[in-house]
């Protein structure tokens, strides 16, 4: 026959008085609670960390959309400049190899 493990006061729920045993089971809650809300406000932060680099990422983007277009605007005026420049050289040409021909007939004649 096996024998028997003596049961103490402090081990067996029947024998502890009823306020015992619910003092315990409200300290574990209590405890749970705790444990819960730290992982909960670890969460939140992770999540406000990760919030705030999306933000910054989305402004860094905003940022180099705006440059590129500036970018391309100044590329723009200094396309439409080159070409009014060619424009004037070519007609500041052209007026030369005219006065020129005309300087030549002049000595040839």
């Amino acid at each position: 026959m096996p024998e028997e493990i003596p049961v103490s006061e402090a081990t067996d729920p029947i024998s502890r008085p009823l306020s015992e045993s619910i003092d315990d089971e409200l300290d574990d809650l209590r405890k749970q609670v705790k444990i819960l809300k730290n992982q909960i406000v670890t969460a939140l932060d992770q999540l406000k960390s990760a919030s705030e680099r999306e933000e910054s990422a989305l402004l860094q983007a905003k940022q180099a959309a705006e440059n590129e277009q500036a970018a391309v605007a100044n590329l723009s005026e200094a396309a439409e400049r080159e070409e009014y420049l060619l424009e004037l050289m070519s007609t500041a040409g052209e007026e030369m190899i005219g006065k020129l021909r005309g300087a030549l007939e002049s000595i040839t004649v």
